[in-house]
């Protein structure tokens, strides 16, 4: 079965709730919030317009740019995500996942 095919409508009723992220080979499973959803530009051309969701972890979580495992309840079945960090400070990490 392939991975599922996310719309930025899939996450709009999430946000505030955590996800549960983790590595394939890796046990450790590190949870995120999801604190913002938004479309990056609507000019594209195509019916799906490229969108972005981001997430804060709590400090100390030493996550790396990388495909993970990430599971909500919400959301449904486990989907992979890549994340990359883009910002942090002493209150946690914020990672965001692209979608074009």
């Amino acid at each position: 079965m392939g991975e599922r095919h996310l719309e930025l409508a899939d996450f709009e009723g999430l946000v505030n709730e955590l996800f549960a992220f983790s590595v394939d080979g890796v046990e450790e499973v590190i949870e995120g919030e999801l604190v913002a959803t938004k479309y990056i530009r609507s000019d594209t051309g195509v019916d799906r317009k490229p969108f972005c969701v981001d997430f804060k972890f709590p400090p100390g979580s030493n996550l790396e740019q990388a495909v993970y495992r990430v599971h909500n309840e919400g959301l449904g079945e486990a989907t992979q995500m890549f994340l990359a960090p883009y910002a942090g400070d002493d209150t946690g990490w914020y990672m965001t996942a692209q979608f074009n």
